[in-house]
């Protein structure tokens, strides 16, 4: 089976693929970092496994051997972020009430809070650790190969970080998008001969009812059109890549960008 590797953007359907793909492959050829803070060593992808699925640093995946087949998923920036929101705050929320405390005093602890008072906090420190964190991961994590910013990162002027996502997609075999993830199910099943069981299910649903708009949501719960406007912010440079990712994608038969399966 040709190693396949996933980078999985939160709120992109990662545990929904994940499954189909290691109900395929087998528990025992799925590598064990879900997470960048589980790696124990100099790389993200150990050898040996077949599946590499995760919120994972990509530094080093060209030197993989064998080359894998590797793909990330996008999905409208502020609906991603929102329903990101919405998941955290209801985890943090539930776990608070049944007695536990929460792991990251600072960010997690404001998960509690307000909305607005989470998202324009007066503690500026906090404040600048949820923005680095939090705003614009897509860009992010396509251009710094990594989900989120550290301080030194500020200095990056957007043209660069967006030039550099950009050429960083070009290397993946395939990018999809959330909205129809059926062209994946259709490599997977060329390269593995086995089609996943993807479209339709929801294995990490969130708190809001499907079809719901989570931004909207987002927004109705600020009450004000200044903060509301504010939340621009933390999605306006995913929103300028993004669509300058839809527009230069050479992709086919439904992918973002990538020919899948043929040339990888």
């Amino acid at each position: 089976m040709k190693p396949i590797v996933f980078l999985h953007l939160p709120k992109t359907a990662g545990q929904t693929i994940h499954h189909a793909l290691g109900t395929i492959c087998g528990e025992e050829k799925i590598a064990p970092f879900r997470l960048q803070s589980q790696v124990s060593g100099p790389t993200s992808f150990p050898r040996g496994y077949i599946l590499h699925s995760g919120h994972l640093h990509w530094d080093g995946l060209e030197a993989m051997l064998p080359q894998p087949f590797s793909f990330s998923v996008i999905r409208d920036p502020k609906e991603r972020f929102a329903s990101f929101y919405f998941y955290m705050r209801k985890k943090i929320r539930d776990q608070v009430a049944s007695g536990n405390p929460v792991r990251n005093h600072g960010i997690h602890a404001a998960l509690t809070e307000p909305v607005e008072c989470f998202f324009f906090n007066q503690d500026d420190d906090l404040s600048v650790r949820i923005r680095l964190a939090w705003a614009n991961r897509t860009l992010t994590y396509f251009a710094l190969r990594k989900l989120e910013r550290r301080k030194e990162d500020q200095r990056l002027e957007l043209d660069d970080l967006v030039t550099a996502a950009l050429l960083n997609a070009e290397q993946l075999s395939a990018i999809y998008d959330f909205e129809d993830l059926s062209p994946l199910e259709a490599d997977i099943e060329q390269l593995w001969g086995q089609r996943p069981d993807i479209v339709g299910q929801n294995t990490n649903r969130g708190p809001l009812t499907q079809g719901v708009s989570r931004w909207a949501s987002l927004l109705d719960e600020l009450g004000s059109d200044r903060l509301a406007r504010g939340m621009e912010s933390f999605v306006d440079e995913d929103e300028i890549f993004l669509g300058k990712l839809r527009a230069q994608g050479d992709g086919s038969d439904g992918r973002i960008t990538g020919s899948g399966v043929a040339t990888s």
